[in-house]
């Protein structure tokens, strides 16, 4: 598998994994650019034309009750709203080294080498295209979420003559979340002239060609609801039966029944032979021995 990272001016990596002898400043304090991608490379102007804006917001309410209906029976109820939004914005104006890199066609050795030019099978004999004449790019990312969180249980405990302790319970809980994420490239704008659109088809035409897309917009559904139940018998703090069941559906699992609607349940018991009276004979038999 390869990594490519196309034009990426992290500082730290920048600084980590460039030679000491690509300066910044020439010996007259300006910048030295050097050719990175067939096109003029300074690192203090790229940082100053390609750089990206992040915003998110993310609004969380969540409140939770809980009411005892009698000494042993307890009701319980929680519920959550959230609410998220993330978007990016990559501005890469038309002095960045990436808008340059597509625009450089100054011999017809780096025509034939540089791999953001554009070989169009309509124009076979012609060489290779510039698809982006004009300006940079403006691409934004942007990502949405609602969700819903709702849960209710009721327990019953209850314990009779210190002999018999009982334990109920039960919850229903449900989960709701519609996600969107859509995305955008924006070539041709023309920064440092009042942002004007000069794109060129070709630029589309070589993405379609590719099997890629210059935007996009994809939906995602998450519907899950779950129904449980427990109960506990113990007797004397000696025996011990319990049983658990549960029954949860999503719709991620398909559209087959069996697999979106699982239940599943179990059972057990316990002996716990340290509160039996000949355990504890043992016990002493054991530190008087010691």
């Amino acid at each position: 598998m390869k990594l490519f990272r196309d034009f990426d001016i992290n500082p730290y990596s920048y600084a980590l994994n460039t030679s000491r002898i690509i300066t910044p400043y020439d010996e007259d304090g300006n910048y030295e650019y050097f050719i990175r991608e067939y096109a003029p490379f300074n690192i203090l102007n790229e940082i100053a034309n390609n750089y990206m804006a992040l915003k998110v917001m993310d609004v969380k309410v969540q409140g939770g009750l809980t009411y005892k209906i009698t000494p042993g029976l307890t009701y319980s109820v929680n519920g959550m709203y959230r609410y998220y939004n993330s978007e990016r914005q990559h501005t890469m104006t038309e002095y960045s080294n990436v808008a340059m890199a597509y625009r450089a066609n100054e011999n017809e050795q780096i025509n034939s080498s540089n791999r953001f030019l554009y070989n169009d099978p309509d124009f076979p004999n012609y060489p290779r295209f510039v698809i982006l004449p004009n300006g940079g790019f403006f691409n934004t990312e942007n990502n949405n979420m609602v969700s819903y969180y709702f849960r209710q249980n009721l327990e019953y405990d209850k314990k009779i003559k210190d002999l018999h302790s009982l334990n109920f319970f039960g919850t229903m809980e449900v989960r709701y979340a519609d996600r969107q994420n859509h995305d955008f490239v924006g070539p041709g704008i023309e920064f440092d002239n009042g942002n004007l659109v000069m794109p060129t088809y070709r630029y589309y035409k070589k993405i379609i060609e590719g099997g890629g897309t210059p935007f996009g917009m994809w939906y995602t559904y998450d519907r899950y609801a779950a129904f449980a139940l427990r109960g506990a018998y113990n007797y004397d703090d000696r025996y011990s039966l319990n049983f658990t069941t549960r029954y949860d559906g999503s719709n991620r699992m398909g559209k087959s029944r069996i697999a979106r609607w699982l239940p599943t349940w179990n059972v057990s018991g316990a002996w716990d032979i340290h509160n039996e009276n000949f355990s504890q004979k043992i016990e002493n038999t054991f530190l008087l021995l010691a």
